[in-house]
């Protein structure tokens, strides 16, 4: 039995492995750090070593430049969660000395999953041989059994019959049609396979609450392309209980986890029992005097919520109508319960946003400054990336020009407040990733390669950079239509349409 060599030495493992003779070397294509504090990497690397005869070793993008260790075996598994990551990916094939470009690649085997691959793969469709899109746990044993069974007959073979798996596609066999992914209610929740304190969020079981959200911000992708559902409180106690002992640090994790039902119950327990607890952003509309004490108690001095928008106009175009009175009230109760640390997240380029609805957001962070002294607030200005599968899919990417005046304007406004740096370049990139076809992935590496600027290559490809991150009306093709998600296109464009009528009206 082996629990397989940690990548640092105060890394502590949940589960013990049998060591297989198909190898997979697993690659996160961002730091150790980022890839630790991923609940969905740590499931798949659980995942893969639990299948029969398959062993699975980490890799990761080390801080240096280049991938933590050397690919062995005949698998590599891509797990990728950010559209700016796919550099990364493109650059460490590079230095593995692998060939990058699929169809001219004899191997390694290369299979990549993630949340990425379920908003949009077609960017690193020239470099992948199959996508596995949905549920690692579902599609893992799947893929695993269709391999055995095929690895000896020849790549073109072994694809044609990976393909036949629901949730599977392989790019050399054309573009997808109708591809769904694989998704059912969770029977128990995801949680930490490896414990680190080496993680972002330090010497952390992390545990899944739920998946999706019921809100539907009409911005968000992950409540689009998953279904709200949550565990029961004790399910997620049964499996904290079986793997750590109090006092240690449980995260709760999930994009709605403000909406679960018996979040202050399963809190109260956890901190009753001993344990100290940690919580994603909490929407402001659900900070409860209860659960911030809880939270305290434990430790936690940093609280993050995303009012997303400045005025109450831009926060109902987006779906997420909050007052502003609600977000200073949360603020204060913050404040009072002994968290000396606020993290606030907004998006700037917001469909329909205009100079008042900046000068809105200056005033209500003016106003938590005054609730909390500016140098205990952090501020994220994150540019708006339109989401396929989303309402907002055919909204335009406002630009660099713009972002970078927008941001000129408040950090002028607000000299006191910690701003996190952001570049508009790099968002400008992740837009162009987030919308674009197998075009960008092939202009990237041009790019990596050669030194050839991207805009040149995508007009060499007959891309249209400014259709492509322009507005959009009903009649436009959208790349990913052949991948399909939770919501038709008819639904999504009329919320879409119901927003522009929003942005109309106010």
């Amino acid at each position: 039995m082996s629990s397989h060599t940690p990548k640092t030495s105060s890394e502590r493992h949940l589960y013990q492995y049998q060591s297989g003779r198909f190898k997979v070397s697993l690659f996160y294509p961002n730091s150790y750090q980022t890839a630790m504090a991923s609940l969905g990497f740590q499931t798949v690397y659980h995942c893969f070593n639990s299948q029969p005869e398959f062993s699975a070793e980490r890799i990761y993008w080390d801080n240096s430049g280049r991938p933590s260790a050397s690919v062995s075996g005949e698998i590599l598994a891509l797990s990728i969660s950010y559209e700016l990551d796919i550099l990364n990916f493109i650059k460490a094939l590079i230095k593995w000395g692998i060939e990058p470009f699929a169809d001219k690649r004899s191997g390694p085997l290369i299979v990549t999953g993630g949340i990425l691959t379920l908003i949009n793969p077609l960017p690193l469709a020239p470099f992948v041989d199959l996508f596995l899109i949905g549920d690692g746990e579902h599609l893992i044993p799947r893929f695993r059994r269709t391999y055995q069974r095929y690895y000896l007959e020849g790549k073109a073979k072994l694809l044609e019959e990976l393909s036949k798996i629901e949730g599977c596609w392989a790019p050399a066999l054309g573009k997808p049609q109708n591809i769904t992914p694989v998704s059912y209610p969770r029977s128990s929740p995801l949680h930490s396979a490896v414990i680190t304190p080496d993680s972002h969020f330090g010497d952390m079981f992390l545990i899944e609450a739920g998946r999706g959200c019921p809100r539907k911000c009409r911005f968000c992708a992950s409540c689009h392309i998953h279904r709200y559902e949550y565990h029961p409180p004790a399910d997620l106690i049964e499996t904290v209980k079986r793997h750590i002992n109090p006092p240690a640090l449980v995260g709760l994790i999930g994009s709605a986890l403000s909406d679960y039902p018996y979040l202050k119950e399963l809190i109260g327990y956890l901190a009753g029992n001993g344990y100290k607890i940690s919580t994603s952003s909490l929407r402001v509309d659900a900070v409860d005097d209860t659960i911030l004490k809880y939270l305290v108690n434990s430790g936690m001095r940093t609280l993050t919520i995303a009012p997303e928008a400045g005025s109450l106009r831009l926060r109902r175009i987006i779906g997420k109508g909050m007052s502003d009175a609600l977000i200073k009230r949360a603020v204060k109760k913050a404040r009072e319960a002994g968290f000396n640390r606020l993290k606030l997240y907004f998006m700037i380029g917001l469909p329909g946003e205009t100079d008042s609805d900046i000068d809105a957001l200056i005033k209500l962070v003016e106003d938590m400054s005054e609730i909390y002294n500016s140098g205990g607030l952090e501020l994220s200005l994150n540019a708006f990336i339109p989401k396929p599968h989303t309402p907002f899919q055919w909204a335009p990417f406002r630009g660099e020009p713009y972002l970078k005046k927008v941001r000129k304007r408040i950090k002028q406004a607000l000299p006191k407040i910690k701003f996190i740096p952001r570049s508009s370049g790099q968002e400008k990139l992740q837009a162009l990733l987030s919308l674009g076809d197998e075009r960008i992935g092939t202009a990237l590496y041009e790019n990596i390669t050669k030194g050839i600027s991207i805009p040149a290559v995508l007009k060499d490809l007959g891309v249209n950079i400014e259709e492509t991150l322009g507005l959009k009306g009903a009649e436009y093709q959208l790349p990913w239509r052949g991948f399909q998600s939770i919501f038709d296109t008819d639904f999504l464009y009329k919320q879409w349409r119901k927003a522009q009528i929003l942005a109309e009206l106010t």
